[in-house]
């Protein structure tokens, strides 16, 4: 009877050993002898090495193009030592194929000494992996990282990443600094911030900066805001947003010192109060010596003058009439600017407006012998707006489109009606304005004019006025022109409906 469980027969053994050595995903050789002559390779590494005769060759013949010298120093010294070798991220140049060119493999392996029973070294074992992907992906992820830190360095903003800590209820009660670069430092002052708190660099810091930084953490939505930071005594324009999933709680910020800004920004705001209140009592204060002139030149008109005094009546009354305009016009300007004006709204029919305006300039037009050409829709143009406000709207736009045309010239007036607002337009073939200018003309006090020869007087307001009353009403004004000497078109467009009577904004 056969025994069970008899050991299979050696040869058997040593097949299935080769099995599982010809299956293993890492590449197995065996080199014999002092020249390294390869008694054994399994399929990962005839995968490996391509195409080429390796079972009968040394290592040199069967690898002549192999570059990396110090593999054959290191199977010599295997051989000689008897010493096992481990080496992690070796390179090898060769070519995977006879003809093509050489390309770098790096790989891990192990270089085992194999002995006869007396103890003599007669080969050596060699396996490993090849590991060049993951070598390169780590090479190139330390590339990305250095790259990365270097712009995160070189940012003149702060950035800092910041952990928020919450207490048993889920509240953010501080925040502790991950990472910042040198930007932050130069921003805050605060040095050696990775590691530290928020609480710890700034004592008796509000609240609220850690509120901020909770809420954006938690909803993902980031934000923006200006703030005085008391305890550093400066200004500072945050913008935080959410890194990760809402349960990392981290929240990276950009932080910039905006303290000098900040005061020039009062300080403009300053200026520009006083520059409104000083415009407002210079024109009260041009405004008192009017009404003495205005009387004077009507007891002169029951005086018997000859006619040449009734010609320098005349320019007076002229002169009192444009330095009224104007006076008027500064003082509306100001009114608007600190929100002294309120509309006094109605449905107006547009074309009705354009017509009375066009009566109040007429004198002016006449003097210089310039006409009006109306363009007007046929059916009536509706809004509800503030007459008297629309009326000194296109006066102005005829005073400047008289102004800035030649005598005997045609100024057009058109009203284009849309489906929920009405643009009032005002052409003229006068001086033109220049590309670069038209976006000045409706600024304070601005006067754009072809040549420092051809003044065309006035203070520069009645366009900046036209813009305020358009705005007041919900509406926007624009500039178009060819070029110098080519004409303009002043175009005010207005909403059907404003969007809430009441108050100029300053």
């Amino acid at each position: 009877m056969a025994a069970t469980g008899a050991a299979d027969p050696p040869d058997a053994g040593l097949a299935r050993l080769r099995a599982l050595v010809e299956r293993a995903p890492g590449f197995v050789c065996i080199l014999l002898g002092p020249e390294h002559r390869v008694d054994f390779a399994n399929a990962a590494c005839m995968r490996m090495f391509g195409e080429r005769r390796l079972w009968g060759n040394t290592v040199r013949e069967a690898f002549p193009e192999l570059s990396c010298e110090a593999l054959h120093e290191i199977l010599d010294r295997v051989r000689a030592t008897g010493e096992r070798f481990v080496a992690d991220g070796l390179a090898l140049e060769f070519s995977p194929s006879p003809g093509e060119p050489p390309c770098e493999v790096i790989v891990d392996l192990v270089c085992e000494p194999l002995a006869d029973g007396a103890g003599r070294i007669t080969g050596i074992f060699i396996g490993g992996h090849q590991v060049t992907p993951a070598v390169r992906a780590e090479a190139a992820l330390k590339c990305s990282e250095t790259r990365d830190r270097e712009l995160f360095d070189a940012i003149d903003e702060g950035l800092c990443i910041l952990q928020v800590i919450v207490d048993a209820q889920g509240r953010a009660v501080d925040c502790r600094c991950l990472e910042a670069n040198g930007g932050f430092e130069r921003q805050t002052g605060l040095r050696n911030a990775a590691g530290r708190t928020v609480r710890e660099m700034v004592p008796r810091v509000d609240p609220r900066w850690f509120e901020t930084c909770g809420r954006v953490a938690a909803s993902g939505e980031p934000t923006r805001f200006v703030e005085f930071v008391a305890p550093l005594g400066r200004w500072f324009d945050v913008f935080a947003f959410r890194i990760g999933e809402p349960q990392a709680h981290r929240v990276a910020v950009l932080v910039n010192d905006v303290t000098e800004r900040t005061r020039i920004e009062e300080e403009l705001r300053q200026v520009d109060r006083h520059k409104e209140e000083f415009l407002a009592m210079l024109g009260h204060e041009l405004r008192n010596p009017l009404a003495p002139i205005r009387n004077a030149c009507a007891l002169l008109e029951r005086e018997t003058m000859t006619e040449r005094g009734r010609q320098a009546l005349g320019i007076g009354r002229r002169q009192l009439q444009q330095m009224t305009r104007l006076i008027d016009d500064l003082l509306e300007v100001s009114r608007v600017r600190r929100g002294l004006i309120r509309l006094r709204t109605e449905s107006v029919m547009l074309q009705h407006v354009m017509y009375a305006a066009a009566e109040g300039v007429d004198g002016l037009l006449a003097a210089r012998g310039q006409h009006v050409a109306f363009e007007m829709p046929q059916r009536a143009v509706r809004l509800t707006a503030d007459p008297v406000r629309i009326a000194q709207i296109v006066e102005n736009m005829l005073t400047n489109a008289s102004k800035y045309s030649e005598p005997g010239s045609e100024i057009v007036v058109r009203v284009l009606q849309g489906a929920s607002d009405a643009t009032i337009e005002v052409q003229d073939r006068g001086i033109g304005i220049a590309p670069e200018n038209l976006v000045r003309v409706f600024s304070l006090f601005t006067q754009v004019e072809p040549t420092i020869d051809r003044p065309r007087g006035g203070l520069g307001i009645g366009l900046a006025l036209v813009k305020r009353l358009a705005e007041l009403h919900g509406g926007s004004v624009a500039a178009r022109s060819e070029g110098l000497g080519r004409g303009s078109t002043f175009a005010v467009r207005l909403p059907r409906q404003p969007p809430q009577p009441g108050r100029a904004g300053g």
